[in-house]
């Protein structure tokens, strides 16, 4: 799973600088319904990212801001789908 951040400028969020790898689902078996296991520290830490936020600093600025998140989508295929929502 990678994550990338999307307020920055087209050609930076695209770039392998700016994408972060959060989850690798390794083994020769699809994970199918245990598929939770593996998002779930995914999922709490966007859960407290987005009601509490994190500080950050702003470098143009010069000041400290307290950052929130939220996942504005996912790629999947259609099986993915269906793992995922049942």
């Amino acid at each position: 799973m990678v994550v990338t951040p999307y307020n920055l400028p087209l050609e930076m969020c695209m770039t392998t600088s700016f994408m972060f790898l959060t989850c690798v689902i390794s083994g020769l078996k699809n994970p199918k319904n245990k598929i939770d296991v593996y998002l779930q520290p995914l999922i709490d830490e966007l859960k407290e990212l987005w009601d509490v936020g994190t500080e950050t600093y702003d470098i143009f600025t010069g000041k400290k801001f307290q950052m929130k998140v939220v996942l504005m989508w996912t790629i999947n295929d259609f099986l993915a789908y269906g793992i995922l929502f049942g």
